[in-house]
């Protein structure tokens, strides 16, 4: 919930800032939700289809409110978000019935939905969407099967399969099969930021998905009769591709069920691929959240500096430079600084304020530049 507050507050003080605060009545709506009873647990099965029916009941609010086209093009992104903070917007709900039906349990409820504070947050995802322009996505999960080798890639067709479902742009997969199990990809996956920026570069991709899936753990015979149980797991990172930065690093395990131990396998890590997503996309979507207000952290890499020259540097961007916070120094080669640079605003604002600060001895150009990451050179006067 502190997610879609956030965003609700931005989008206030930063495309409203002269509107009153949304006070919208709860809107009523009636729904119905269903589970399956399993092993005779007709409890448990209430308490699925409740959460069902509360969460139908804020789907039909969302419906009448997606009629904008940048939240039409981003409904499944922003309904995945939005649904998983169902309770936070039922104000109330009263269960109207409840029944047993043969396998089935059925549960109505009338609900008292928080419109005017859902309408905030799908506006503020919608933002969130445009400002971060769906950044091209590279997705790199090299699958195995325990006893055998490499398999089909089940786990990092699922990934690209919902993020595509979701609007974001991904990198062709036939480009990723020629460097799946490449060293390239190795580095990258154990925090190579040098190999993450070459594949970033090569692919045009400004984050990179990059890990490893197995399946493994079959159980036959018993209970399962024919079936054969597998056990899948997916193990990835999201690490931006200009900086080396992780910006989520996962792991999920599900079962899979088939009566080929091949083909559970698939199932197990086809569903693991999916909960993998599920928990880091909030993640990577807080990161952005934050950045879009305001606060980045950019890498700066400076050439042609001796070491006390990289000290006065580091001296006039904490004490001149507008809106830097906090700053590290990573590195120190060849008159070469690496600093990681907390500042409230953009890479452009800070390059911007650099080329015209006056450095004494040097002054600085800008050699390079994305979203996260600046090259410069100091050059003597």
């Amino acid at each position: 919930m502190m997610l879609f507050r956030a965003l609700s507050a931005l989008l206030l003080v930063t495309v409203c800032a002269v509107a009153e605060p949304l006070a919208a009545a709860p809107t009523t709506v009636t729904a119905e939700g269903v589970a399956s009873v399993t092993q005779g647990r007709a409890d448990v099965a209430r308490d699925v289809a409740l959460e069902d029916a509360l969460r139908r009941a804020v789907e039909q609010v969302i419906g009448t409110m997606v009629e904008s086209e940048t939240l039409v093009q981003n409904f499944q992104l922003v309904s995945d978000k939005i649904y998983t903070q169902t309770k936070g917007y039922v104000t109330n709900y009263q269960v109207v019935s409840e029944r047993r039906d043969g396998e089935l349990f059925r549960v109505t409820v009338k609900a008292a939905v928080d419109a005017g504070h859902l309408q905030a947050d799908l506006q503020a995802l919608g933002l969130l969407c445009r400002h971060m322009s769906k950044p091209r996505v590279m997705i790199v999960v090299v699958e195995r099967h325990a006893g055998g080798g490499a398999s089909d890639p089940a786990g990092e067709t699922e990934i690209i399969r919902l993020l595509v479902e979701k609007g974001f742009k991904v990198v062709d997969q036939a480009q990723v099969r020629t460097i799946r199990e490449s060293d390239q990809v190795k580095r990258a996956a154990e925090g190579d930021a040098k190999a993450v920026q070459l594949l970033g570069w090569q692919y045009g991709a400004e984050v990179l998905i990059v890990g490893e899936a197995f399946s493994e753990g079959a159980m036959r015979g018993g209970m399962l009769g024919d079936l054969v149980s597998v056990r899948g797991r997916v193990q990835a990172k999201a690490i931006r591709a200009d900086t080396g930065e992780i910006l989520a690093a996962e792991g999920a395990l599900s079962p899979g069920v088939d009566i080929s131990e091949q083909v559970a396998g698939r199932k197990a890590v086809t569903a693991a691929a999916k909960k993998w997503l599920e928990a880091a996309l909030p993640v990577i979507l807080d990161r952005w959240t934050r950045e879009l207000g305001g606060d980045n952290s950019v890498q700066l890499v400076i050439s042609g500096l001796s070491l006390p020259q990289v000290g006065a540097f580091k001296e006039v961007l904490r004490t001149q430079v507008r809106g830097v916070k906090d700053l590290q120094q990573r590195s120190y080669a060849a008159n070469t600084a690496t600093l990681d640079v907390d500042l409230k605003g953009t890479a452009q604002t800070l390059a911007d304020d650099l080329a015209h600060k006056d450095f004494g001895t040097f002054r600085i150009e800008v050699t390079g530049m994305t979203p996260n990451h600046l090259d410069l050179r100091a050059v003597s006067k």
